[in-house]
């Protein structure tokens, strides 16, 4: 445990200059996400990524962390985990998600589904990322639910936000706000830039504490403070 623990802080001190640091505070938020489940009252939207293949992308994973073979020391460089890939998602494009109105209950709610065919994770990288006020942002994965994100904790200056990797191939996001914010101008900032495809299993099942790894969620044990280092590399 020591030993690996060492090696963590090694590599942190070392790529120190490549690693996003983002702190997840999630909060108990007042609406109730539809999650996975099947309705007739909306038609989802299925945003899917390119297929990568899993094995190419661990070979070459293997390939990079093998020992020199005169020193026969190991490579600094962290363990990779998962590959980033670009996409365009944003809140304002229709063809990218659903709006759902609940009248009701006074509030509406915006979906999109993301996929990753194959993928052992997925999280997600926005670069621009604001709430507000009475918004509440939720990832949700078949096992697990992120959120809820607001505006009062997650927005920041730099306007950017990166989610902890949720175990599976498809996530879906959910934005939900009262209904009278849809009257006022002030719509959510919500672009993705990147889907993060996890293609190899982590050291540390998925929401479970762990040490500070690369590419891998790292999360506090509490279930409300997640952290997640990324090597944009």
């Amino acid at each position: 445990m020591m030993i690996l623990l060492i090696s963590c802080l090694a590599l942190l001190s070392c790529l120190s200059n490549h690693i996003l640091v983002l702190a997840q505070v999630q909060s108990k938020g007042r609406f109730k996400p539809y999650g996975f489940v099947k309705s007739g009252s909306f038609h989802d939207v299925i945003v899917e990524g390119p297929l990568l293949n899993n094995e190419i992308l661990m070979k070459a994973a293997l390939d990079r962390e093998k020992p020199d073979p005169l020193t026969h020391m190991r490579p600094q460089a962290p363990h990779k985990f998962a590959e980033a890939v670009d996409v365009q998602i944003d809140i304002t494009d229709p063809t990218r998600g659903t709006w759902i109105e609940d009248e009701e209950n006074n509030h509406r709610t915006w979906r999109t589904i993301i996929k990753s065919p194959g993928a052992l994770s997925l999280s997600l990288l926005f670069n621009d990322f604001m709430l507000p006020e009475g918004g509440e942002l939720y990832i949700i994965g078949k096992d697990e639910t992120l959120g809820a994100f607001t505006a009062e904790v997650n927005n920041k200056e730099t306007r950017k936000f990166a989610t902890t990797p949720v175990a599976g191939e498809s996530v879906i996001i959910e934005y939900h706000e009262p209904m009278h914010n849809k009257k006022s101008s002030k719509m959510p900032a919500l672009r993705i830039g990147k889907i993060v495809h996890g293609f190899r299993s982590t050291p540390f099942a998925y929401g479970a504490s762990g040490l500070c790894q690369v590419d891998v969620e790292c999360r506090k044990n509490s279930k409300t403070v997640n952290t997640f280092n990324y090597a944009t590399i």
